[in-house]
C-alpha cells in the first residue's frame, strides 16, 4: 500500500492510522489481489469499480467517486460482475457497514470517496 499525505497535519496522522490499522484491509493489501474492471470501456476516463473473485465463495469490489463535487449512485449487476443471482452478504472495509445483496450491488458514494466491499456468499440450508 502507498500513502501519500503530508504527515505533519494532525488529520492526515489520524486518517493514516485509521487505514493502517484496518486489519480486513491490509489483509486483502497482503494478497496483492488482480481486481479487474467491472466496464471494459471508459474511453478516456478511468474505472470507476473493479472485481476481485478471490473464491467461489467470497469477492471484492472496489468503487470509486472521481467528482469533486457530485454524489455517486454506483449499480452493479450481478452479472456484470460475474457472480451468481445468490444471496450475499456485503462489509464495507472502511466503513465497516454489513448489509445483503442479491442480483446487484449499489452504492452511494460521497464526492472523491471510495468504497471496498467484500462478498460472501450466503450458503443455502438443506433440509
Amino acid at each position: 500500500m502507498i500513502e501519500g499525505d503530508n504527515l505533519l497535519n494532525p488529520a492526515a496522522r489520524d486518517r493514516v492510522r485509521e487505514i493502517f490499522s484496518n486489519r480486513a484491509a491490509l489483509d486483502l493489501a497482503r494478497k496483492t489481489p488482480q481486481f479487474r474492471p467491472v466496464s471494459g470501456t471508459t474511453e478516456d476516463k478511468a474505472g470507476s469499480a473493479f472485481i476481485y473473485q478471490e473464491s467461489r465463495n467470497v469477492a471484492y469490489v472496489a468503487a470509486f467517486n472521481f467528482s469533486k463535487t457530485e454524489l455517486a449512485k454506483v449499480d452493479l449487476p450481478f452479472d456484470r460482475l460475474n457472480l451468481p443471482p445468490v444471496r450475499w452478504i456485503t462489509e464495507d472495509l472502511w466503513t465497516h457497514q454489513h448489509g445483503e445483496a442479491t442480483n446487484h450491488l449499489t452504492l452511494s458514494l460521497n464526492p472523491t470517496d471510495c468504497a471496498l466491499i467484500r462478498l460472501v456468499r450466503l450458503r443455502q440450508v438443506k433440509n
